[in-house]
């Protein structure tokens, strides 16, 4: 509604209130979006609270596949529902439980340079949006730009899944990488010229892409393009790095780097939910070409 009415600044601030109550929700372990919900909305929530509590007792008590995805369905359409509700209630929300929820031009510190560009998603039922925000140049404050996506939810679940498949059995010549490609990134190509750092900020399923190895038209991958990096929200974001810097005062920055962690005499580890998970030996030399690197910056 409010991008109907051309009010996109809000529409963004909307969409990053939500976030961060999902966020708050997360690692409060409580429901952040009680609050100025209905009765009957209020009774909605609880059954699907309580059919994900009763699934995540059968899925320890009796592991099996069949039981993981009855409960990652119910936990999905419980996420669904509670942010579908933020969404429709914003405005009665206390602003404090939202917790601050950042402008359009509090996003500045976020962007160093006209170089940078931060991707918001917001996922709905049967249309979606891309918001972008960079530096028209170094010097001037942050632009918003709105962008449709002509997808929706179930469409983007089917070919995130696709693709994680085809990762999983190393398969050679899938269509989800392009296709997720030409849904996500190419409606926003005229607006990202000049960029080469990409902060997402994903919803939904989009968690569960690795967009560095989404293709484009020409089959170069993203990371041929664009430096990325992932992050819950952007006032999440901003959160972040003033935690880091106010604990890093006077102090040289370090930086953890873990790459191939041992998985025991197999080299795997299987979950009871049937999840194999093997040893990257690659990643090893991954960290050690990110620590030469990081120490040219000052990093230990």
């Amino acid at each position: 509604a409010l991008l109907a009415l051309n009010r996109n600044e809000e529409a963004f601030q909307t969409a990053e209130g939500a976030k961060a109550r999902s966020l708050l929700s997360v690692m409060g372990g409580s429901k952040a979006t009680d609050k100025g919900l209905t009765s009957e909305e209020k009774d909605r929530l609880r059954l699907l609270d309580s059919k994900v509590e009763k699934l995540s007792l059968t899925s320890h008590a009796t592991p099996s596949p069949e039981a993981y995805k009855m409960l990652v369905a119910a936990k999905q359409a419980d996420d669904d529902l509670g942010r579908d509700f933020y969404l429709q209630h914003a405005a009665s929300f206390p602003r404090k439980a939202v917790t601050e929820t950042l402008t359009l031009a509090e996003v500045a510190p976020l962007l160093p340079d006209a170089a940078t560009a931060l991707l918001e998603y917001v996922i709905g039922e049967k249309s979606s949006y891309l918001f972008v925000i960079r530096r028209p140049s170094d010097s001037q404050p942050p632009a918003l730009s709105v962008i449709p996506l002509k997808i929706g939810r179930d469409w983007l679940r089917l070919k995130a899944k696709n693709f994680r498949n085809g990762l999983d059995k190393l398969a050679i010549g899938m269509s989800e990488p392009r296709l997720l490609y030409d849904a996500l990134v190419a409606p926003a190509e005229p607006v990202l010229k000049g960029v080469t750092k990409l902060g997402i900020v994903p919803d939904d399923d989009m968690w569960t892409i690795p967009f560095a190895a989404l293709r484009d038209h020409s089959g170069h991958y993203l990371v041929e393009h664009f430096s990325s990096f992932y992050a819950p929200s952007l006032t999440a974001l901003r959160s972040m790095e003033s935690l880091a810097d106010s604990r890093h005062q006077g102090e040289t920055p370090s930086l953890l780097l873990v790459g191939n962690p041992s998985l025991g005499p197999t080299h795997s580890l299987t979950l009871p939910v049937n999840i194999l998970f093997k040893e990257l030996p690659a990643t090893e030399n991954e960290v050690k070409w990110i620590a030469e690197i990081a120490k040219t910056k000052g990093l230990r």
